[in-house]
């Protein structure tokens, strides 16, 4: 993680699953980015899963320490089990444009990507498929409109 970057962003649903499961308190996992209307405006343009997820200018988002998600164990991963991580989480490195067509969000940024030839190549190491892979970007934006009507 990079100086300046922030990690997953988060939605209401993710933050009360992370607190059912780990019994954490939210802000020992939660950040806040307040943005501006423009700030607003080009994130839902580059993210567009989260269309109607501001219902006030700030991004929820996990918390990092020494460099790393507060869950990261570096030795075994990612702490939290499948069921109670992020959805932004378990949809990375992928994610779907406008046209709802699967794209990789960081290429460059993601080791795996910078070691595929394509997208198509990239879900293949992934284990997973196109078709999972939209029904996951649907259940961001679900999440991200819920998000924005609390």
């Amino acid at each position: 993680m990079g100086p300046g970057q922030r990690l997953a962003t988060l939605t209401a649903a993710d933050v009360e699953r992370i607190r059912a499961a780990t019994g954490r308190a939210e802000a020992s996992f939660v950040e806040r980015e307040h943005f501006t209307p423009g700030e607003v405006a080009d994130y839902v343009d580059v993210r567009p899963l989260y269309a109607g997820y501001f219902h006030e200018p700030v991004r929820l988002y996990l918390r990092a320490t020494g460099g790393a998600c507060v869950f990261l164990d570096r030795a075994a991963g990612c702490t939290l089990a499948a069921d109670s991580r992020p959805a932004a989480c378990l949809l990375y490195p992928f994610d779907l444009d406008a046209a709802g067509r699967v794209t990789v969000q960081d290429p460059d940024g993601c080791r795996a990507a910078r070691g595929c030839g394509s997208v198509s190549e990239l879900v293949g190491a992934f284990s997973t498929s196109r078709r999972q892979l939209v029904r996951l970007g649907r259940r961001v934006a679900d999440e991200a409109r819920a998000h924005g009507r609390r």
